[in-house]
């Protein structure tokens, strides 16, 4: 009888022993399954894999069931024992310190009367298109700022790309004029090159069909005012700002003189001067031949240059400040001569043309030669394809400047008489 009670408690305790295995079997079991559904063929072959080892288990009636039951939990996972006991995972390796991302490529702004295909009248447009496209395939980052004319004029190129409305500017005029609005409208040409194009139907009519000296003035102020202002509600830093002809000549004056724009936005932030301290301004010359350079006078004694356009006098003439003008001359006033006083450099269209302005006279000869190393871009047009288009026109033969503009005008003039009849 002891030996009958001694075996029964004997396989009481086995059972619970069972029982408490068989729920261990089945967790562990289940964990396996998935270590083993991630591990993918971790275990192909029937060989456990690298520091794993097997648990044996006893031939008897407790272990053979408790191996059936964990067979049923884990599946395969269960045929090497009652589970695989895995050696710790290897730790992860450090992690690489964070690198900061790359600088953004330089950014170049040209502020241009004219842009081939969005308005122009000449090679001025497709000057400045095919240098800002040739930036821009370098890898920098180009932006053109315009006016967008209500009235592209005779000879205007139109304007395929589509342009959208992305916001309105207010941009202070001088002598009580009040705000003059903008709408600057966006969009882009195919080479990557980003247009802002300035609108209004006041005082961007045309290119260049100014009523009055007074009224190019205007024009000219608005453009480099809104193109700065644009720049800055862009919260735009450019490495380089190129102006381009007298009448985007203003841009560099208004940038290192602020006094309009504190009057239009008193206090706050830092100083309007500083806040080009890193822009590079250039001013592109593209005929410097009288009417073109950007000189204008006029007789009436109540208009003053100085205080319609917000600049001191120093800027725009030689006349000394205050002195009575001269009788018969009226007032003068330069915008090349504001360009060339408050630009880092200024550049031209062609090596040649650069050495005829270093070696020339004139009243802007000395502020020519002041620069140390002024640049010329060659025109920044493709010349291959230039002189591909010259030979199927019949003018690839032509040698001298000369030769070649008074082929130029004899083409006029033939177009001139057709058109009239003659």
């Amino acid at each position: 009888g002891e030996e009958e009670e001694a075996e029964v408690a004997g396989e009481a305790v086995a059972e619970e022993e069972v029982q408490g295995a068989e729920a261990a079997v089945a967790a562990v079991g289940r964990v396996s399954a998935i270590v083993l559904s991630l591990l993918g063929d971790g275990f192909a072959g029937g060989k456990p894999m690298p520091g794993t080892r097997p648990r044996r288990v006893r031939d008897t009636p407790a272990g053979r069931r408790r191996l059936a039951r964990s067979k049923a939990n884990a599946g395969g996972a269960a045929e090497w024992g009652v589970a695989v006991e895995r050696s710790p995972p290897p730790s992860p390796p450090p992690l690489l310190p964070s690198m900061p991302p790359p600088p953004p490529p330089p950014e170049v702004v040209f502020v241009s009367p004219e842009l081939a295909g969005w308005g122009s009248v000449g090679g001025l447009g497709a000057m400045v298109a095919h240098l800002a496209a040739a930036l821009a395939a370098r890898g920098l980052r180009v932006s053109v700022v315009l006016p967008h004319y209500a009235s592209r004029g005779g000879g205007s190129s139109g304007a395929p790309h589509a342009a959208a409305h992305l916001f309105d500017l207010s941009v202070p005029l001088e002598s009580s004029r009040g705000d003059a609005p903008l709408s600057v409208l966006h969009g882009a040409t195919e080479g990557g090159v980003r247009v802002y194009l300035l609108q209004s139907d006041v005082h961007f009519r045309a290119p260049y069909a100014h009523r009055s000296p007074a009224d190019a003035l205007l024009s000219a102020s608005l453009l480099s005012r809104g193109a700065l202002l644009l720049l800055e509600r862009l919260s735009a830093s450019p490495a380089a700002l190129l102006s381009n002809d007298w009448v985007a000549a203003l841009a560099a004056p208004y940038a290192r003189h602020g006094a309009w724009r504190r009057a239009a936005r008193p206090g706050g932030g830092r100083s309007w001067p500083e806040r080009w301290r890193g822009t590079a301004f250039v001013h592109l010359v593209h005929n410097l031949e009288p009417g073109y350079d950007g000189s204008f006078s006029g007789a009436e004694p109540a208009l003053s240059p100085s205080l319609l356009l917000g600049l001191p006098p120093a800027l725009l003439s030689e006349e000394r400040p205050g002195a009575a003008p001269r009788a018969g001359r009226g007032w003068r006033a330069s915008l090349t001569r504001a360009a060339l006083l408050t630009a880092d450099s200024w550049a031209t269209v062609s090596a040649s043309y650069r050495q005829q302005l270093l070696r020339g006279g004139g009243p802007l000869a000395p502020l020519l030669r002041a620069f140390p190393a002024p640049f010329a871009c060659k025109l920044g047009l493709p010349l291959a394809e230039l002189r591909a288009s010259l030979h199927a026109d019949g003018l690839l033969g032509l040698t001298g400047h000369a030769a070649a503009k008074a082929s130029i005008s004899v083409g006029i003039s033939a177009i001139s008489r057709r058109s009239l009849g003659d």
